[in-house]
């Protein structure tokens, strides 16, 4: 077993070093039982994974409507998968598990919903915990040491890691951060397959407000302060709300000083991105303030946007104001975050802030 943890250990020092294994004197046919079988092992893992998630999340009340498998998208309707043609650039993720909420009116669907995510969330690292046992028995049992080590590969550089920055810090701050879990329930009420009422976006959206008004913003919570602000504008814009937060400013305004702590991750740099760019759009359309909006756009001008949606989103901004025609960007599908791909609210959202841009910009 230990045979195969050292060539994988030496395949990757080897990769950037630059020898091979025949200088090592390696055999190289245990490298072409141990790529494969890691490969077929992973999919396993990533499959088990996410149908945990979903099916987990249906048994406690929300909604399993679509799976993401690497390129691959299946819609999942009267409890059976239907592919979606094409293929969905998942980036960063193996698999996803699209998961949509029930209505949520008042504080007990609030605290139900909370309980029923925490264990969807936990269903993944827990499959993933029992598969791994299964598959190291299985190894000893059948004297096939090349699962052991690959099983071993994986949770230390895949999955382990993954439930440190995933599934286990998305548990932790659910479990703590009143902030974080209204943004989730607002996210994929509004994000989902299954379209919510209008009662039920007005109340998880003046959660939202709430949240804002009445929280001191520290370095501690800016970052799902930044995440409520950023949906704030996204409802102002689609929803047309009356009331407009006291304290989204100063939140943009501190991000913008705290820049550095955005840029360390890259999901934080999109958050980041993200928020300048709605507070952009926002200053524009309703305030009607484009000397505040100008100065915002010096602080993401120079930043590369080339993740999913961030071009789409940079690209409205251009249009707002009138710095370039970026009509044809706007309506180019291509543009939209291909992650959610098959997610129809996301489309619906994405469709309702680009008919707002180009109704109210001057730019034709």
């Amino acid at each position: 077993m230990k045979k195969y943890i050292i060539i994988f250990i030496v395949a990757f020092i080897g990769g950037i070093c630059g020898f091979t294994f025949g200088d090592l004197g390696i055999d190289m046919g245990s490298i072409f039982i141990f790529i494969p079988v890691l490969i077929l092992e992973l999919i396993l893992f990533v499959i088990s994974h996410e149908l945990n998630h979903g099916f987990a999340a249906e048994r406690n009340g929300l909604k399993f409507t679509v799976l993401y498998l690497g390129p691959f998208t299946f819609k999942r309707e009267n409890k059976k998968f239907k592919r979606i043609k094409g293929t969905s650039n998942q980036l960063a993720y193996l698999g996803r598990a699209q998961i949509d909420n029930g209505e949520i009116l008042n504080e007990e669907d609030v605290n139900k919903h909370i309980k029923s995510w925490i264990k969807a969330l936990q269903a993944g690292p827990l499959s993933d915990v029992i598969l791994s046992i299964i598959m190291i028995i299985l190894g000893f049992t059948l004297k096939f040491y090349v699962l052991i080590a690959t099983t071993i590969v994986i949770d230390i550089f895949m999955f382990l890691p993954s439930y440190i920055i995933g599934d286990g810090k998305h548990i932790k701050q659910m479990k703590k951060d009143k902030v974080f879990s209204d943004i989730i329930l607002y996210t994929y009420s509004i994000a989902g397959n299954t379209p919510i009422s209008k009662q039920s976006k007005e109340f998880l959206l003046k959660r939202i407000v709430e949240d804002i008004n009445n929280n001191v913003v520290t370095k501690e919570n800016l970052i799902s302060m930044t995440l409520a602000t950023q949906s704030a504008y996204q409802g102002i814009l689609c929803e047309d709300l009356n009331s407009t937060p006291k304290g989204m400013e100063k939140i943009v305004d501190m991000a913008i000083k705290n820049k550095n702590m955005f840029l360390k991750k890259q999901i934080e740099q999109t958050y980041y991105k993200s928020l300048i760019n709605f507070s952009i759009i926002y200053e524009v359309i309703i305030n009607n303030n484009k000397e505040r909006a100008l100065e915002l756009y010096e602080e993401v001008k120079n930043e590369k946007h080339d993740m999913p949606g961030e071009k789409l989103d940079y690209y409205r901004v251009q249009h707002v104001l009138e710095i370039y025609n970026r009509k044809s960007e706007i309506l180019n599908e291509n543009l939209m975050n291909p992650v959610f791909k098959g997610c129809e609210g996301i489309t619906r959202i994405e469709e309702k802030v680009n008919e707002i841009i180009l109704a109210k910009s001057f730019v034709r």
